[in-house]
């Protein structure tokens, strides 16, 4: 095998397929990235036991073939190179890979091709394309509410269901939702998988935004399919928690204001916070229907207090309610509307803040429970 690629065509493809490779596997050639050159292009694949990744890029073929080398080796050295043509040759039955460019060579032990997983044939029983940019941005807007409890896997993916021309993502860490949906120009429906939240992070973090996404799913894989590229993972089996049930159908209290105000005192105030050694600080938010003022504060005896005010439009009752600061910024950067409205019923409820509006046929709302008071 020997051919020529563009530095940063390899490098590119390399950044992709490099979301696959194993971290936990014992035996080496599962850290490895199987290079096959033919039909004037390089193909990468990575693979663990659970996620495969391919990406195909054209280049210039000398002599066909394969080979088997560390993926994080290769990597390095071909980031390390300077901005030219790189050229990857292996000889015969030989067990090394000669990787060089310019003045740099580097010899690099192999493995044997077959002794590679190889990729898995998906046949699709339902699929959607929707466009890179729509999917980042849901992903997005979920993704921070994933659990990271591994005793817990169905609460570390992301609930994927379409219906009715709408497609909604969920994520929860049982002390928060994040739910958002998107109307969509496409008759898929029926569609209810729990994708695993890091491989759909990897995937929109991959694809460009001028691609389209394309989501196919079996019975317990799921694929992911954008230009050359196409991840393979399984899909995480058991019972989605009921979000539906969680999110109030009404609220006593509710204030709407301007989205990056809001952030900003927010912001400002966790500074009080963050300088705080107790655990679980939170801040406050007192709400005030006469004064049309939301007051964001935080006090501790040892080291100071602060207030920041927001003029709101609020209707309803007087409620004071604290909640964890960084918890409600998460929430509040995937609005993304000019404002932001929040709903509440007592200050031991859960409260939702939600875009103020549709935009772009697009509707957010996070649900997140409160803390009790400093």
């Amino acid at each position: 095998m020997i051919f020529d690629i563009a530095k940063d065509e390899l490098v590119k493809s390399l950044s992709i397929v490099m979301k696959g490779v194993s971290t936990h596997f014992t035996l080496p050639i599962y850290s490895c990235v199987l290079i096959s050159a033919q039909d004037g292009a390089i193909t990468l694949h990575t693979a663990d036991s659970e996620t495969f990744v391919k990406s195909t890029t054209p280049a210039f073929i000398e002599e066909e073939g394969q080979a088997v080398i560390p993926a994080k080796l290769f990597n390095d050295i071909v980031k390390s190179f300077p901005n030219e043509a790189v050229r990857v040759q292996t000889a015969g039955q030989s067990n090394q890979a000669i990787v060089s460019c310019s003045s740099s060579s580097f010899t690099i032990n192999a493995f044997q091709p077959e002794d590679f997983p190889s990729f898995p044939e998906v046949q699709s029983s339902s699929q959607i394309t929707i466009p890179s940019k729509s999917a980042e941005q849901m992903v997005k807007s979920v993704s921070y509410a994933l659990s990271t409890d591994i005793n817990r896997p169905i609460m570390t993916g992301i609930l994927l269901e379409i219906a009715n021309g709408t497609i909604t993502m969920v994520a929860t860490d049982s002390y928060r939702v994040a739910k958002i949906q998107k109307f969509l120009n496409d008759e898929a429906d029926g569609i209810s998988v729990v994708v695993p939240g890091s491989i759909f992070r990897d995937v929109v973090n991959s694809a460009s935004l001028e691609d389209s996404l394309t989501i196919g799913y079996t019975e317990n894989q799921i694929i992911f399919t954008f230009g050359s590229t196409s991840f393979v993972t399984r899909r995480i089996e058991g019972n989605f928690p009921n979000y539906q049930r969680v999110f109030p159908t009404e609220h006593t209290t509710s204030f709407r204001v301007p989205t990056a105000q809001l952030i900003d005192a927010i912001k400002r105030i966790r500074i009080l916070v963050n300088a705080s050694p107790l655990k679980n600080s939170s801040i406050k938010l007192s709400i005030s229907p006469e004064e049309g003022m939301v007051v964001i504060s935080a006090n501790f005896v040892d080291l100071g207090a602060g207030v920041e005010r927001i003029p709101a439009t609020i209707e309803g009752e007087k409620l004071d309610i604290s909640f964890n600061p960084g918890y409600i910024l998460d929430g509040l950067s995937a609005v993304i509307t000019d404002e932001t409205v929040a709903e509440f019923t007592t200050n031991a409820r859960p409260g939702v803040f939600r875009t103020a509006q549709n935009d772009e046929n697009t509707d957010f709302r996070y649900l997140i429970m409160p803390v009790r008071s400093n």
